[in-house]
């Protein structure tokens, strides 16, 4: 087994997933966590988990290499945001209220702010609101 074949196993291992998923692209849905092919700084190929930055580049969370990461080649999802954790809003004004209620700042604050950055913290917070919905439901394992 070469050094990428290992650092594949354990990026599946980590992600609890039996192959590596599909590459995203423009028509994948907002995802949360993904494995990344990587490029190290030794110039070898190898993987990475990474986390949504929605409108930013992707944030490492564990590289599976002692070489560094140079680069991100490709984006592949395994956890994708579901849509019961994303409201549906009819309007920007409303979305633009629940972005000021989401992060308890005034609407005035909210109103200023360009498209792309909107839909980033729109994105982050449901994707938080999921995350600690999850992780709330887990440790409470019935006995």
């Amino acid at each position: 087994m070469t050094r990428t074949e290992q650092d594949e196993f354990y990026a599946l291992e980590w992600a609890g997933v039996p192959e590596v998923p599909a590459e995203a692209n423009e028509e994948t849905p907002v995802w949360i966590y993904a494995i990344a092919r990587i490029l190290t700084r030794h110039c070898r190929d190898s993987y990475a988990i990474v986390r949504m930055n929605y409108g930013r580049p992707p944030e490492i969370i564990k590289a599976f290499n002692d070489e560094g990461v140079a680069r991100i080649e490709s984006i592949h999802p395994y956890k994708f945001l579901e849509s019961r954790f994303v409201p549906k809003l009819e309007t920007a004004a409303a979305t633009k209220q629940f972005i000021a209620n989401a992060y308890n700042v005034p609407v005035e604050s909210v109103k200023k702010l360009k498209k792309d950055e909107l839909l980033r913290l729109f994105y982050s917070h449901c994707i938080k609101a999921q995350l600690t919905f999850e992780k709330e439901h887990t440790n409470k394992l019935p006995l």
